[in-house]
């Protein structure tokens, strides 16, 4: 007997908000001669003409796979420890990227006013519904324990 309820649904959400940061701006960064746009997949300069576009490799790939991993984590459902392990992973990743994009956000650029926009919140999100999905496997396998001593 295996139940899978909400915690599918929190971990789709998880992977949808992570796809969606994934592509779009999530900070503007003002200096005094241009003003440059920060997305996972790199910062973009404008209003300087002819600067060339910094590629922000690993951090697109991380944020990619953080969004992978709780899509994945939704078809284990026959294996419950797996599940759980898969969750505490996935948030491990969304801290990564919290991590790294602050780093990037601020380091990178020197001398510039970082104005967050509202996706920013985005990896947040998603480690709460990691974290709402794990307690939910939590209570499932707490009720299929509870099932088999009935037997």
């Amino acid at each position: 007997m295996v139940i899978q309820r909400w915690q599918s649904v929190l971990l789709l959400t998880a992977a949808v908000v992570m796809g969606v940061f994934s592509f779009t701006e999530i900070a503007q960064i003002n200096t005094a001669t241009q003003t440059v746009i920060f997305s996972p997949s790199g910062f973009e300069s404008i209003g300087l003409p002819g600067a060339t576009p910094v590629a922000t490799t690993a951090f697109f790939v991380l944020s990619i796979l953080a969004a992978a991993v709780p899509l994945v984590t939704i078809f284990l459902f026959k294996k419950l420890s797996l599940q759980k392990n898969m969750c505490v992973f996935g948030i491990v990743l969304d801290l990564a990227v919290v991590c790294y994009g602050l780093y990037l956000g601020y380091q990178v650029i020197e001398g510039g006013n970082v104005v967050w926009k509202q996706m920013a919140c985005a990896p947040f999100l998603a480690i709460v519904a990691t974290i709402m999905a794990w307690q939910r496997i939590n209570a499932d396998k707490r009720l299929l324990e509870s099932a088999d001593r009935l037997r």
